[in-house]
Parts: C-alpha cells; sequence; structure tokens
C-alpha cells in the first residue's frame, strides 16, 4: 500500500513539474486626440518635430518577453531585440506598465509576485500579489497556437480588458499581474481612455514550447518593499539628487 501511495505521490510530483515557455510581443500605443493635440502644439511648435512625437506614440517598436511556468510557479524575463537594423543604438522602450525590463519572479499557489528594481545601484524586490479582476466570458472561441481560446471581457471606469485564454491549462496563468479566468492568457488587449488620448497596450503569444527541462529563479538579493513603498523611496531619493545637483550648481557660480 506504501509504495502505491510513493507512485502516486511520484507521478504528482512528475506531472506538476511540467514546463511550459512562452514568447509574447507587446506593443504599447498613445494616441492623442483633439485635446491632446492641442496640448502638443503648445510645448512643440516645430511641426515635423511633433509629427515625431505622435508617430512615435502611436507606432513604437513592439517589445517581447519569455514566460517560463510550471503549475506552481514562474518567471518573466525581457527578451532583448535588435529592431531594424539599430544595432545598440539607444532608444526608448515602451512595455507594458506591469511588465518591465527587469526579472520578475510568480508564485501561482501564494498569488504572489516579485519583481527586481535597481534604484542607483541599490538592489530592491518588490513584492505584491496578483490583481482579480470579475471577467466574464462572451462566448466567442477561436485557435491560437493549437490551443482552443475562449474570449473574456473586464470593464472598469476609463478601461476595458479584451482577453483571449486556452481553458486546457486548468488554472490561472498570465504574463501579466491580472487573474480571474481558469487558463493560460495567450492575448491581451486593454484599451485606456483618457482626457487628451487613448493607451492601447497588446499582449500576444508568438510561441509555446515545453521543454523537458527549465529553471525558474525565485530572487532573494534586494530590500523587499511593496510596490507603494518603492515608489515613496524612489520619489525621496530623487528630490535629495536634485538638492543636491541644484547645490553643487549654485557652489559654481560666482557671486560678485
Amino acid at each position: 500500500m506504501k509504495k502505491i501511495i510513493a507512485l502516486i505521490i511520484l507521478i504528482s510530483n512528475i506531472a506538476s513539474a511540467q514546463f511550459y515557455e512562452v514568447e509574447y510581443e507587446t506593443f504599447v500605443s498613445y494616441i492623442n486626440n483633439e485635446k491632446g493635440l492641442e496640448e502638443l502644439m503648445k510645448t512643440e511648435p516645430s511641426v515635423s518635430e511633433r509629427n515625431k512625437i505622435i508617430e512615435g506614440n502611436a507606432n513604437p517598436p513592439k517589445e517581447y518577453f519569455k514566460f517560463i511556468f510550471n503549475e506552481k510557479e514562474g518567471n518573466v524575463n525581457y527578451i532583448k531585440k535588435v529592431n531594424n537594423g539599430q544595432g545598440e543604438i539607444a532608444r526608448f522602450i515602451m512595455v507594458p506598465p506591469n511588465l518591465n525590463t527587469n526579472f520578475s519572479y510568480y508564485d501561482f499557489e501564494k498569488g504572489s509576485y516579485l519583481e527586481e528594481r535597481d534604484l542607483y545601484g541599490k538592489k530592491f524586490l518588490i513584492e505584491n500579489n496578483f490583481k482579480t479582476l470579475d471577467f466574464k466570458d462572451t462566448g466567442n472561441t477561436k485557435t491560437i497556437l493549437g490551443y482552443e481560446a475562449r474570449e473574456a471581457t473586464y470593464s472598469k471606469d476609463n478601461v476595458k480588458f479584451t482577453i483571449w485564454y486556452a481553458p486546457e491549462f486548468k488554472k490561472n496563468y498570465n504574463i501579466d499581474i491580472y487573474k480571474g479566468v481558469d487558463g493560460l492568457v495567450l492575448e491581451e488587449l486593454i484599451h485606456e481612455t483618457y482626457e487628451k488620448g487613448d493607451r492601447i497596450i497588446k499582449i500576444n503569444a508568438l510561441k509555446i514550447n515545453t521543454p523537458k527541462k527549465a529553471k525558474i529563479v525565485k530572487p532573494t538579493k534586494g530590500q523587499k518593499v511593496t510596490n507603494e513603498e518603492f515608489y515613496e523611496i524612489m520619489k525621496e531619493t530623487n528630490r535629495k539628487r536634485d538638492e543636491l545637483y541644484e547645490q553643487s550648481q549654485g557652489n559654481g557660480i560666482d557671486k560678485k
């Protein structure tokens, strides 16, 4: 009997150790409305420069992330790619607000995540819980990367979410920090409406692999803080740096 129980536990552990590796393409654009364009005209009188800003906001380069996970935990990594032969030329990176170019660890059992941040050389670990949204299935379905996907939506105030998820995965797995459906989120569209324009966020799965082996890392180095605490620390640090800069500039002025 003990051998049978041990065998069941072993099979269960092997099943839970199944790894998935999903590559996502992300796109964040901002479209000015009439009021936004009027404000832009006041701050940027040059037509050519203004058009560059409008085009850059509306059609920025796409960014890519890798999501590696099993039943219990996962990692999100930014994938650095060369765009249009630009090589290592510096460019402004626009990623979804809940993703960043740092390393993230997801704990699906606890419903929380850790995010590595660096603030002027000091390491921080931001710990937060996943946000639960009341998604409603629309009844629409389609096939994405060989998986049957269902559409679900959620709206509140100025924000509307539309996601497509694969229920074959049973539990909620999402590269973003939102949960509310049982399945792997393969596509996410977030439409935010503001006074001066709309922000549109797209997160789409490009491919899914099932590696035999994968390493999921839980970061341990850095001061552990909440998201709110980190931004307070950042605000105070920037204030002190600004003060030091102003003092250094003042000390360099000849006083007659």
